[in-house]
């Protein structure tokens, strides 16, 4: 990314995750998730997830850069062939947003929320996943802004062609939507990390125990 964090020995001392891996912000509450298709909100937006092409996905990074899988430290035809499996029906361009996906977001959410409570974290870590997909969209990047924070007008533009808004009950989909927040202690994290490393493509960008 053009803009990110640099660590100049000062206002940011170390890499992030091995600093809160060692205790940093142990006293605060981290609430970390995703959205399950996250990243497929550029690749929709710019038209780029119907031109993406198997040759694309497996080709050298040179030639195709960020759309090849081999940008993402993955051996591309493995990486091409495990995604398939786990995403049968998905076209070459929603393959490379589930894998984008996890590259920017899903992953390092888990690898976040394992560092704080390895550390023995005062603190609560909370992980949710939200997967209600916007007509034509999907369940990408901020589409669950309007339901955190029970925006009805917001969510009024989340129509399905139908003229449906997204759920009945808005203020009962708001409850069950904070309701999915779970902390370390309970099951959400095991269950999302048990799910990532049945996914052989994701496992090899998890930490190992």
């Amino acid at each position: 990314m053009p803009w990110q964090p640099v660590i100049d020995g000062d206002t940011i001392p170390g890499p992030p995750i091995e600093r809160i891996a060692g205790g940093a912000g142990g006293q605060v509450d981290v609430i970390a998730g995703t959205n399950i298709e996250d990243w497929r909100l550029w690749l929709v937006a710019s038209g780029a997830i119907a031109r993406i092409t198997d040759e694309i996905l497996t080709g050298p990074v040179r030639a195709y850069g960020y759309q090849a899988l081999a940008a993402y430290g993955l051996a591309a035809e493995r990486a091409l062939s495990a995604y398939r499996e786990h995403y049968p029906t998905a076209t070459p361009g929603e393959l490379l947003a589930s894998v984008q996906t996890d590259w920017w977001m899903r992953v390092p959410a888990i690898r976040l929320a394992e560092a704080h409570t390895a550390a023995g974290a005062a603190a609560g870590t909370y992980m949710y996943e939200f997967a209600w997909a916007s007509p034509g969209m999907g369940a990408v990047h901020a589409v669950e802004v309007p339901f955190v924070f029970d925006s009805e007008p917001r969510r009024a533009t989340l129509r399905s062609a139908a003229g449906q808004r997204p759920a009945a009950g808005t203020r009962a989909h708001h409850a069950r939507r904070l309701g999915g927040l779970r902390n370390h202690r309970g099951p959400l994290l095991a269950d999302i990390r048990a799910r990532a490393e049945g996914h052989d493509a994701v496992r090899h960008h998890l930490p190992g125990r």
